[in-house]
């Protein structure tokens, strides 16, 4: 489980910046599936940077960051489906 500080810093920067999570079913917010699903969503952003790198630009985005420790602490949003 996620800290005192860290959940601080979470909840300031979406204020901050007005971020919303995105929405996911219930079955995608169970504790193990949101971890299997922070994974792949680390491996898609560390890929597509890694795309960007050998173009010679910089694609990072703290958006990402953001995303994804949302998703593996469970802060999606219900979208009202179970699967």
């Amino acid at each position: 489980m996620a800290d005192v500080e860290s959940e601080w810093r979470w909840e300031r920067d979406a204020a901050k910046n007005g971020w919303q999570m995105p929405t996911a079913s219930w079955f995608a917010r169970l504790w193990g599936v949101r971890h299997v699903r922070a994974i792949k969503q680390i491996w898609r952003v560390e890929g597509h940077r890694a795309d960007c790198a050998r173009m010679g630009m910089v694609c990072h985005s703290s958006f990402d960051d953001w995303v994804i420790y949302g998703i593996a602490t469970g802060r999606e949003v219900s979208n009202g489906r179970l699967f």
